[in-house]
């Protein structure tokens, strides 16, 4: 799945074409990391809506629909949650389409060639990237979408989220802003891979 860093940068800037402002702009960033906010890695299947066998992943948007259906009609804000709760899915099965697969075949073949340290590469070069990427971001945005995730209201969380591992993640994506790099050739997670992912990204559509 794509960082925490993508989702919440990404969704930001979506927003600010939108007319979405205020307590509805941060509902739908809060939406648009819950689905990361679990302790347990294991969790985010559930989390996700998510089903893979070997390296074939998808997503069960229709179960994610049936279960908030009632929740999406309680109110603007519980609207806005949704909106951005299922925005997170898209973002994660285009970076699944254009960027997960591929790697899942490369670190394949590192597995075979006895290689161990593949998975570990693959989440750093994902760290690469984002800090890649925040490069070519204006220093505040971050730092604003930070600012509007934190003042949402926790309480809009379903009951199979969790706050403390949300804060967890707040903490840490305030804590990095200042990471950047002006290069970025990642081995397994390629380059072209992850701009086809923002230009894939770029043309999902806010209303849902």
């Amino acid at each position: 799945m794509s960082s925490h860093y993508l989702h919440l940068i990404l969704s930001y800037q979506r927003l600010t074409e939108t007319d979405i402002s205020g307590e509805q702009r941060s509902a739908f960033l809060l939406g648009a990391v819950a689905p990361d906010a679990v302790a347990v890695h294991r969790d985010k299947r559930r989390t996700h809506y998510a089903v893979h066998a070997g390296i074939t992943w998808g997503f069960r948007f229709p179960a994610f629909e049936q279960e908030f259906a009632g929740y999406r009609e309680r109110s603007i804000l519980h609207q806005c949650f949704y909106r951005g709760y299922k925005y997170h899915l898209l973002l994660d099965d285009a970076w699944m389409r254009e960027c997960l697969h591929r790697a899942m075949f490369r670190l394949m073949i590192r597995r075979l060639a006895g290689d161990a340290n593949g998975r570990v590469q693959y989440y750093h070069e994902m760290s690469q990237f984002d800090a890649f990427h925040r490069a070519s971001v204006a220093h505040n945005v971050l730092q604003d979408a930070c600012a509007c995730l934190a003042q949402a209201d926790f309480d809009l969380l379903p009951e199979f989220l969790e706050w403390d591992a949300l804060n967890v993640m707040l903490e840490h994506l305030s804590s990095t802003m200042s990471q950047r790099v002006s290069h970025f050739d990642g081995q397994i997670l390629r380059a072209r891979d992850a701009e086809r992912f923002l230009v894939r990204v770029s043309e999902v559509p806010m209303e849902l």
